[in-house]
């Protein structure tokens, strides 16, 4: 992604929808091999089914990654299903990540300022009454310079006319599992889209939305030709491409 407010590159590492799965070493590994700047992390870390898949795999993740980088998390629809957020809140602070819950952080590198702000998944809010999307975005983006290079980070993609009121250069979303299966380049499902959805894979809007596939698979249907993946981003000054 090119941008005339960078002045050189910044490399972000996406980790979404890892639904507490049993493969943290491997990505930990697949992180470093992309030598980030940062980790972004867009929900669905964890997993509702904590029987199965419990929240130390993702906490144990969570401590390897920050350890190394600076790391920042929202929550995916799965944490608001299990209905302990500020457990998992606190847990995720505590492992080192910062949570980015209406509220923006700044990352600095190599003299680059980029604005990261989150909002939770819209599950939360049907939960702990936080408010609807477009005012958990201004809240998050009410300490923003407008000259800083500024990501969002929201799990679902099919919000974009939601977030495309406010002055973003980059949204980075999870959530559809690259539409679970795909025949050539279109998905056949995803939550909160349907059948053949239009949001599931890559970039779309000129750079403005990228959409990641994910680290696994949650339980309820396998992939078939959609891998799995993890993504490094380059942002890059105009003068770069």
């Amino acid at each position: 992604v090119a941008s005339p407010k960078l002045a050189a590159e910044v490399r972000l590492a996406v980790v979404t929808d890892f639904h507490s799965s049993d493969n943290a070493d491997d990505v930990v590994a697949m992180v470093a091999s992309c030598a980030p700047d940062a980790v972004l992390m867009v929900g669905d870390m964890f997993d509702d089914d904590t029987a199965n898949r419990p929240t130390e795999r993702t906490l144990s993740l969570m401590r390897q990654l920050s350890a190394q980088y600076p790391c920042y998390y929202v929550s995916g629809n799965h944490e608001a299903w299990t209905g302990e957020m500020d457990a998992l809140y606190q847990q995720t602070e505590e492992a080192g990540v910062t949570v980015l819950r209406m509220s923006s952080g700044v990352l600095t590198v190599r003299g680059q300022r980029i604005a990261l702000c989150g909002v939770p998944d819209p599950y939360e809010m049907v939960f702990s009454g936080a408010p609807d999307t477009e005012e958990q975005i201004r809240q998050a983006m009410e300490n923003v310079d407008s000259a800083d290079f500024t990501v969002l980070l929201a799990h679902r993609p099919e919000l974009l006319a939601k977030y495309a009121q406010f002055p973003l250069d980059l949204v980075v979303s999870g959530h559809a599992h690259g539409g679970q299966v795909r025949i050539g380049s279109q998905g056949i499902y995803s939550p909160g889209q349907g059948l053949f959805p239009k949001l599931t894979s890559g970039f779309y809007f000129d750079d403005q939305l990228f959409i990641s596939r994910g680290m696994t698979n949650s339980a309820c249907a396998p992939r078939l030709w959609c891998p799995c993946e993890l993504v490094m981003v380059q942002l890059l000054p105009n003068r770069a491409i």
